[in-house]
């Protein structure tokens, strides 16, 4: 299984990955700073990295994962929800 991670680098996002990892999940870990996801990097060397704002996201940054992780700060989650949506990405599903 494949996860896509936004929000990777934040709380929710990162306690995600760990637990994914942890479970030999394969992870594409996506945030707004490169910084942030190289850190996490180090962390879970395993994991794929795409520094993007979460509102530039395309169908084909994800098209190969088998779901979507939305783990953004919570006051963004229904914008980002609306933005994937409307730029027809079917594939998605919300854990938290």
């Amino acid at each position: 299984m494949k996860v896509f991670v936004i929000g990777a680098t934040g709380m929710a996002g990162s306690a995600f990955v760990k637990k994914a990892v942890e479970k030999n999940i394969e992870v594409i870990a996506n945030g707004r700073s490169l910084e942030k996801l190289k850190q996490l990097k180090k962390k879970f060397p395993q994991i794929r990295i795409l520094a993007k704002n979460s509102f530039d996201l395309q169908k084909n940054d994800f098209s190969d994962s088998d779901a979507i992780l939305n783990a953004p700060t919570s006051s963004f989650g229904t914008q980002i929800f609306r933005h994937l949506c409307h730029n027809k990405m079917t594939r998605i599903e919300f854990f938290i």
